[in-house]
Formats: C-alpha cells, sequence, structure tokens
C-alpha cells in the first residue's frame, strides 16, 4: 500500500456520524480534510477548492450523489472519486459505470459500514 499524502479531501454524506468516522480515517492521510453534508454544500466546495480525493455517498436528500457525478468532472477534472452507499453492490457497481463513462478517476466504492482497511486500499489505487 502506497504512504501517499494528499493535500485536500472531500467527505460527502447526510449523515453527520459517517461524516466524522470517514473525515478521522482520512485525517491520517490528509493535510485537509473538509466535509459537506449534502450534495449543493459539495457543489459549492467543488467549484471553490480543489481536492485530490472526494469521496461521496450516493443517497442523500435533495441533491444526491449521483446527480454530483454530472457536475463532478468540469469542477473537479483531476480529483479521484470513490462512491460510498449501503445500496448493494449491483447499484455501486452500476454507479461506478457511470462515472467512468463520464470520465470521472473512480477508484471503486465502498459498502457502508466504510472501514479504514477498505478505504486505504482504494486511496492506494492512486499510486497506479
Amino acid at each position: 500500500m502506497g504512504a501517499q499524502t494528499l493535500d485536500a479531501v472531500l467527505v460527502v454524506d447526510d449523515d453527520e456520524f459517517v461524516l466524522s468516522v470517514v473525515a478521522r480515517m482520512l485525517g491520517k492521510r490528509a493535510a485537509q480534510v473538509l466535509t459537506a453534508s449534502d450534495g449543493q454544500a459539495a457543489r459549492r466546495m467543488l467549484g471553490e477548492t480543489r481536492f485530490d480525493l472526494v469521496v461521496c455517498d450516493l443517497k442523500m436528500p435533495g441533491l444526491d450523489g449521483i446527480e454530483l457525478l454530472r457536475d463532478f468532472a468540469t469542477l473537479q477534472a483531476g480529483a479521484a472519486l470513490i462512491l460510498m452507499s449501503s445500496a448493494d453492490a449491483k447499484t455501486l457497481r452500476a454507479a461506478e459505470q457511470l462515472a467512468q463513462a463520464r470520465g470521472l478517476r473512480i477508484l471503486g466504492s465502498l459498502q457502508k459500514p466504510v472501514t479504514a482497511a477498505a478505504l486505504d486500499q482504494l486511496i492506494a489505487r492512486m499510486d497506479a
């Protein structure tokens, strides 16, 4: 596993507990970890800050992760993306395929609850 240090990471999830847990996991690898509790806040942040990595929930009220993917390519062309959800593996695979079809740099997806080992495994793909 690469020991890559990330400059800025964004975690997007409507569940405050998930936000804090995933942000804490990423805090060991990133100089700056920002969080957004909904898609609208995430969209604003994507337009203001350059991120190395965005970890985004698929299911959120209002603007969800799938809708956010539409804006992602124009707002954060170079950032890597990890999707997370409590949805089943088939739904996660479909979302990954959608991201790839949009030309996004998708590292993979995680089923909740997210583990540090699974997150580190996907982040290690950034070195590849």
